[in-house]
């Protein structure tokens, strides 16, 4: 039901506990973001490390930061995944399964397993792509907005100085942005051709729900596309 994590930064399936991670059968849960319903496969809890609350699998899954996963433990993982997927599959409206744009095929896979569940159709998410550095400083490097409280207020000219020094033409990362004031920012566009998704129905998938800011800014993008965003699966909640 939970995970391991050795020394060595191995993460191992383990169906003893609900640390860290709560892979049960028990799963989906659910919430409400950027105005959709989101259901989260596994669900991320406080207990075990305080400073390893579900990422490590997350990472050992993309095969990030030196963590890693033995083949036999990431299939345990991926049945299990499977398992809750078809207990609520009949619900998933859509025409289309779309992942969220990622330099990772993690995202994907998980998209193209809904859509063997499903028997929907998956959507290439190559129409739309990440703002780069210049995008955002024209967009938001003007003021502050309202409505931040005196700590926000420090990190969002904080990450507008960030910008600043870094390259024009790099496109930005929702992960290296803090929590409280990531909602402040849409990091994503598209970027045609954009394909015939008028009047469609879709489905998001991301890997791991933080702040669900990224979602959020795929759901406008895509509304903007014209198309209608009928939920989302996210492989891991937010805590």
């Amino acid at each position: 039901m939970g995970l391991n994590i050795s020394a060595t930064k191995f993460v191992a399936f383990d169906d003893t506990h609900q640390r860290r991670v709560d892979t049960s059968l028990n799963n989906p849960t659910s919430e409400t973001v950027g105005g959709i319903a989101v259901r989260h496969i596994f669900r991320r809890n406080k207990t075990g490390d305080k400073d390893r609350d579900g990422n490590p699998l997350i990472y050992a899954l993309k095969g990030m930061h030196g963590y890693q996963i033995m083949p036999m433990y990431r299939k345990q993982f991926m049945n299990r995944a499977r398992q809750i997927i078809e207990s609520f599959a009949e619900e998933l409206e859509a025409d289309y399964i779309m992942p969220l744009p990622s330099s990772y095929d993690f995202c994907r896979e998980v998209a193209e397993l809904i859509c063997e569940i499903t028997e929907k159709e998956y959507l290439d998410p190559n129409f739309i792509r990440k703002r780069t550095v210049q995008e955002m400083l024209d967009q938001y490097g003007l003021e502050v907005p309202n409505g931040l409280n005196s700590r926000a207020k420090i990190s969002y000219k904080a990450q507008l100085a960030s910008w600043r020094r870094a390259k024009p033409a790099q496109y930005v990362s929702m992960k290296e942005i803090v929590n409280p004031i990531r909602h402040c920012f849409n990091p994503l566009t598209l970027n045609g051709p954009v394909p015939d998704i008028v009047g469609k129905r879709l489905i998001i998938v991301d890997d791991l729900m933080s702040t669900g800011a990224s979602l959020t800014s795929a759901v406008n993008v895509l509304t903007e596309a014209g198309c209608t965003v009928t939920s989302g699966v996210c492989f891991v909640s937010g805590l």
